[in-house]
């Protein structure tokens, strides 16, 4: 599906989001949507000269989780991609906290450290049009008004977020295209988490 890399490398605000020659630290789970930013950003980064490297952060909460940096570690290999891993210690976590709060604080200082070593211009994430519908919804039943309703910034500083025009289908089609190969987070079926909830019983029986 060649078309998402063309809307991709000719949509302006994208373009400005992550200008030619940027050096991008691409924040890499091994799911579908990351993969897949990878794939279209190694299809195109010498049109854009861009310079990619892949950031890891292994959060130690899941059964899986050296299996999934694995994969990471094995794709940039395939890719011919730097890759650079850091390791949170979930015994950090207060008591207080939840664990989805304290992976992402967490998770974000880490991609920062990563950045600032690799001398990064930019952390791009892979959060898509689907993902902000979620936000959405989310922030609407904790009751939250104005700003929140904005749901995530394609450009929070350093953090730039290209795939919000796409949707998480069209991500899909782009992976069985292309036939790539991606983890799968196991915990994304526990609709005890209330994202998860949003994701599987409003979301998926109607949205494309």
């Amino acid at each position: 599906m060649k078309i998402i890399e063309e809307l991709f490398k000719n949509n302006t605000e994208i373009r400005k989001l992550i200008p030619a020659g940027s050096h991008l630290v691409i924040a890499i789970s091994g799911g579908m949507d990351s993969v897949v930013l990878t794939r279209i950003l190694l299809n195109i980064f010498d049109q854009l000269d861009y310079q990619l490297t892949l950031a890891h952060v292994n959060h130690g909460l899941r059964e899986n989780a050296d299996a999934d940096m694995k994969f990471v570690q094995n794709l940039s290999k395939r890719w011919n991609l730097l890759c650079e891993v850091i390791h949170l210690n979930p015994q950090t976590k207060n008591s207080n906290e939840s664990v989805e709060s304290w992976a992402r604080k967490y998770r974000y200082e880490a991609l920062e450290k990563i950045r600032v070593k690799t001398r990064g211009d930019f952390i791009v994430t892979a959060h898509h049009k689907t993902d902000q519908a979620e936000t959405i919804l989310m922030r609407l039943a904790q009751g939250t008004s104005g700003k929140g309703f904005k749901g995530i910034h394609e450009d929070m500083g350093r953090i730039r977020r290209p795939l919000l025009p796409f949707t998480k289908h069209e991500l899909e089609e782009y992976a069985h295209q292309h036939n790539l190969s991606y983890v799968e987070d196991e915990t994304n079926s526990n609709v005890s988490i209330p994202r998860n909830f949003i994701r599987n019983k409003i979301l998926s029986p109607w949205i494309k």
